[in-house]
């Protein structure tokens, strides 16, 4: 008896691998490590089929090796055989799987719809707006968890499906009646998702097919997933933000102060700038429009879009005809208008041309002038045009000035002019306007009783400028194409025209054109025009309209690409579920769940064909079985019973039907002592994904030293689809290692019953045994509750996997930091210390000084003009330029370069004095520069500072004091004064030995000296070198005061 139990404990524990399978696939065996006998297994010689059932009687007496399902079917016969009158398998209520509802069902194509519009949605959205939303990098999980979370929910409840659909196919092949093969050697469950897709459409599985290629494409949605969401620097279009007005264009000339004297110097400096030094253009200025000033933005890279008022004019001129005898001409009377040009309408008198000789007396071959006329004479406003005329002068005498009566050739044109106050569109960015157009649904307007030929005559009056010194200029032109060199003799306004046009000795013939030169002429005005408004047409104000800002921000970007990747995936999820509702085999009436060892027991207890066929076939391999069983095919049917209360219930059994008639059985062979191990389970799979998981520790403890305190892995480009490479790849890597433990979880599962058999088992346990059907929630309590720490170990760690593809998509992430790399500067220019050569320039005259800078200091001071380059304030560099930059870097314009580089700088030393250190009195004085014999006296304020020398040693008869300020008219009895001065100027005015004198003050006549009043201050210049830490940026190296941090800082250290 001893003996007995040994060898049935030795049998149960040889099984439990075996049995496993037994469990999920419904009688299959894949495991042969049985009980060791040395014989084989006697079956009867032949069997009838239509016998009755006590010749498959399973009683222990008939089988002399049971296997362990026989022997637990044993012990339940014995058990329940005198307490129910109705068989095992007859149930009163059959097991249905839940999930296969077709309600239920249906959910998910709704849940695939709503995704898919979601997903399209949020394209259009992300789209639309430059992205769903600013954040930062702290909400990363939140995007990047979100629609993996949603899709790994929704894979989950699908795996129920699956798993159901799989589990009852080999059961509704059965009620058609099918080989065993499809019935219950039939085991999806037991293999790996793509041989199982293969097999269930062999086997014309739709529904199977369907449910596992559905799984499939969710893993792949959810591994994709982790690329739908990008934070990115994007620039984000029309965002609203008030933008504050400084100026506005007048509504009536009667707001405007002494309007025929406003013009001023400015828009004649402002052109002159533009011709001689290409300046940029000032605040409130363009190209073609003179508009409203505003606050510019001040984000670098920022792009600002405002709607403002524009003030354009321009010519619209035609040919004239030249008539020289309009009236008499008087060679004395140079304010004569005796020429006149003609038009089919009008006649605009004109002055005849009036030459300089030269000193030996000869005269330029070609005169070019240009001036205002009125049609007939007329004192209308509107009658005002401006005429440009040049030509060949034709001297009666060949050679006299006061001999002109005409022009051998020449060209004339008339213009009339024309303006309006426009709205305009302006783009601008924080150094300047980029662009500026007229806007297309703005009105458009003019300034009361401002003409069109009021503008003409403040065009004409920007040009009487005190920089003017002569009435006259000589330029070197050529006849011809290839003509000798000839002489000119040009107005001022036509010498301006001339060089804005950036006409460097033309040909004669193209001024003797009467386009180019309404060409050339409607460019300066247009210009010159805009200059003016500015000046004179705009006023200071204070008020804020709404611009539309486009900057770069961090914004949340729906990948276009990755979000129809998620589309097409979801649509084919759709159409898969859509054809698991159709398509699902009809559930068969089953009394019990067969996903148990006790419910596979109770299904097949009372199908006694079954069970003889089967009887002895445990240790047997599975080749072997499956040549015994191809002869037959099982056919489920469900009979009707009466119950003890009456009512009928169905009686679940499973018969034989041979393919043919059956002579013989095959053999079973001898069981054998090794155990195929699965795949899953096989030492060398175990060793290999060890090895992965160790790799994957070690790789990212090194990618997280690497990484460093700055967060930065390694650089990556700004390529579309670059991002895939860290959020698809690893997402793909882990639900590999993911899957793999599904596998594992699966096996142990299934074997887990077997095990507990094989230690012994109470029988109320066994029967709620049940760890295949169930979520993973579910299945952990039941482990839990049965001890079955094996099983649940490994479910825990599936369920821990399962994270393992949402966490990585927050593994890495893009972040924009400041590199820095060696940069080698290159002078282009240096400085030359000696002063410049003034000789041939006047007093007031800065447009002559040979560097420009007393223009653009002009400019700078009183139009805003931004500092060229190389220059920022009192600082003048070198010009640098990039030599050589290390490493594969190019410079974009955001780029910025730090060096430290020598400049020049000015430095005022300066003194002051009061009055009790300077003497003041109206006394005589002699006229500098005037010679002794022909002096006169004159009455001046004389002025003289302790520890200034008083007389003058460079002037002829020259100054005795250090101020002589002319009294030409007695100014009164009480009057102020002051005069500023180089005291290296030649105006006869200040005498000085320090380099600047400032004298400021009030005189009266009153015998009470104390209202007399008087200051002066003395300074002189020096120049040092100093080095300048300065932050320079883009390959142009400029300076841009308006970034913070940019400004150049001197360190005071004398270079």
């Amino acid at each position: 008896m001893e003996q007995t139990r040994r060898q049935s404990h030795t049998s149960a524990s040889g099984t439990h691998l075996s049995h496993a399978d037994s469990v999920s696939s419904l009688g299959s065996s894949r495991h042969h490590n049985y009980l060791p006998s040395n014989q084989a297994c006697p079956l009867p010689s032949s069997i009838s089929y239509e016998a009755p059932e006590h010749q498959f009687d399973m009683s222990p007496s008939h089988n002399p090796i049971l296997t362990d399902v026989e022997r637990l079917e044993s012990v339940i016969r014995d058990n329940i055989k005198n307490s129910a009158t109705l068989p095992i398998s007859a149930s009163r209520v059959p097991w249905k799987p839940s999930y296969l509802d077709r309600r239920k069902l249906a959910v998910f194509p709704l849940l695939f719809v709503g995704f898919i519009v979601a997903i399209q949605v949020l394209i259009r959205v992300s789209h639309d707006n430059d992205g769903l939303v600013t954040s930062n990098r702290r909400l990363h999980y939140l995007w990047t968890f979100g629609p993996m979370a949603a899709l790994t929910l929704v894979a989950a409840f699908w795996t129920r499906v699956e798993f159901q659909l799989k589990s009852v196919a080999p059961w509704a092949h059965m009620v058609e009646g099918q080989s065993f093969e499809r019935t219950l050697l039939l085991d999806y469950l037991a293999m790996l998702q793509p041989i199982s897709i293969f097999r269930a459409f062999k086997y014309r599985d739709w529904d199977v097919a369907s449910a596992s290629l559905c799984s499939l494409v969710l893993r792949v949605t959810t591994i994709l997933s982790t690329a739908l969401f990008v934070l990115t620097a994007t620039e984000v279009r029309n965002t609203p933000v008030p933008v504050p007005i400084l100026s506005r264009f007048v509504d009536n000339t009667t707001e405007l102060d002494g309007l025929a004297t406003g013009v001023g110097s400015l828009p004649y400096y402002s052109m002159l700038g533009l011709s001689e030094r290409n300046m940029s253009f000032p605040d409130g200025a363009s190209e073609l429009y003179a508009f409203q000033q505003f606050v510019a933005t001040d984000i670098p890279d920022a792009l600002l879009s405002i709607t403002v008022e524009g003030f354009t004019s321009s010519l619209t001129c035609q040919p004239a005809a030249l008539n020289t005898s309009y009236g008499h001409c008087d060679s004395q009377n140079a304010t004569e208008l005796c020429w006149a040009l003609e038009t089919s309408q009008c006649q605009y008198p004109i002055h005849p041309p009036r030459p300089d000789e030269a000193t030996d007396g000869s005269i330029s071959p070609f005169y070019g002038t240009m001036d205002l006329s009125r049609c007939n004479g007329s004192q209308k406003a509107s009658d005002v045009v401006l005429y440009m005329m040049f030509g060949k002068l034709k001297l009666s005498d060949g050679k006299s000035a006061s001999k002109l009566n005409s022009f051998s050739q020449s060209s004339q044109i008339i213009c009339r002019a024309s303006y309006t106050i426009d709205t305009v569109d302006i783009i601008s960015n924080h150094t300047g306007v980029v662009s500026i157009s007229k806007s297309k649904t703005g009105p458009s307007r003019k300034i009361t009783k401002l003409s069109e030929g009021k503008m003409l005559e403040l065009y004409l009056e920007s040009f009487a400028t005190k920089t003017i010194a002569t009435l006259w200029a000589e330029s070197s032109m050529r006849t011809g194409d290839d003509g000798e060199p000839e002489t000119m003799q040009l107005t001022p306004m036509f010498v301006n025209i001339a060089s804005f046009a950036g006409l460097i000795n033309p040909p004669v013939s193209r001024l003797l054109n009467d386009s180019f030169l309404e060409e050339i002429l409607n460019s300066y005005y247009r210009q010159n025009a805009v200059f003016i408004a500015r000046s004179v047409f705009s006023t200071r104000t204070s008020q804020s309209i709404t611009g539309k800002l486009d900057l770069k921000k961090e914004r949340l970007i729906v990948s276009a690409a990755t979000g129809h990747a998620l589309t097409s995936g979801l649509a084919l999820a759709l159409v898969l579920s859509i054809l698991v509702i159709f398509k699902k085999v009809e559930i068969p009436h089953l009394p019990k769940s067969p996903n148990s060892v006790v419910g596979i027991i109770q299904l097949l207890a009372d199908s006694k064909d079954v069970l003889n066929l089967l009887a002895g076939a445990g240790p047997v391999s599975l080749s072997t079985l499956k040549n015994r069983l191809r002869e037959f095919h099982c056919r489920s049917t469900n009979e009707k019973l009466s119950s003890d209360s009456g009512s009928p219930v169905d009686h679940f059994r499973i018969s034989l039907e041979p393919n043919e008639k059956v002579a013989e059985l095959h053999y079973l062979d001898a069981p054998s002592n090794k155990m195929k191990t699965s795949l899953a389970l096989s030492p060398v799979s175990l060793t290999a994904v060890h090895l992965v998981i160790v790799g994957i520790i070690v790789s990212l403890e090194v990618i997280v030293r690497i990484s460093g305190p700055n967060s930065d892995f390694v650089d990556v480009s700004d390529f579309k689809y670059i991002h895939l490479a860290w959020t698809i790849l690893p997402a793909l890597v882990l639900s590999l290692v993911s899957m793999y433990f599904a596998a594992v979880d699966m096996e142990i599962r299934s074997l887990t019953p077997f095990s507990k058999l094989s230690k012994g088992t109470s029988l109320s346990q066994m029967a709620r045994l049940d760890l295949l059907d169930g979520s993973t929630a579910r299945l952990l309590w039941r482990e839990y509750r049965a001890d079955c720490l094996a099983a649940l170990a490994p479910t825990a760690c599936l369920l821990t996997s399962s994270f393992f593809t949402i966490f990585v998509g927050s593994l890495y992430s893009v972040v924009t930091l400041s590199t820095s790399t060696s940069v080698q500067l290159q002078t282009n220019s240096s400085f030359v210390i000696s002063s410049p050569d003034v000789g041939e320039s006047k007093g007031n005259d800065l447009g002559n000084l040979p560097d420009f800078s007393s223009i653009t200091t002009t400019l700078i001071l009183q139009n805003n003009l931004s500092y060229p380059s190389f220059t920022y304030e009192d600082l003048a560099f070198p010009v640098f330029s990039v030599a050589n930059i290390l490493g594969h870097f190019t410079l974009s314009s955001s780029d910025t370069v730090n060096a430290t580089i020598p400049a020049l700088r000015s430095k005022m030393s300066c003194t002051r004095y009061s009055s009790h250190e300077i003497d003041m009195e109206v006394t005589s004085g002699r006229i500098p520069f005037v010679p002794v014999n022909h002096q006169a006296e004159r009455d001046i304020l004389a002025i003289n500072i302790d520890g200034e020398q008083h007389q003058s040693s460079t002037i002829p008869s020259g100054l005795t004091h250090n101020v002589e300020l002319p009294l030409n008219d007695r100014p009164g009895n009480n009057w102020v004064f002051g005069i500023g001065e180089s005291c290296n100027g030649d105006d006869g005015t200040i005498w000085c030995t320090s380099d600047f004198l400032y004298v400021w003050g009030r005189k009266t006549n009153s015998t009470d000296q104390s209202r007399n009043h008087v200051a002066a201050l003395t300074c002189n210049e020096t120049v040092e070198a100093v080095d300048v830490a300065t932050t320079f940026f883009g390959p142009e190296l400029r300076i841009d005061p308006s970034a913070n941090g940019s400004v150049p800082t001197c360190t005071c250290q004398k270079a």
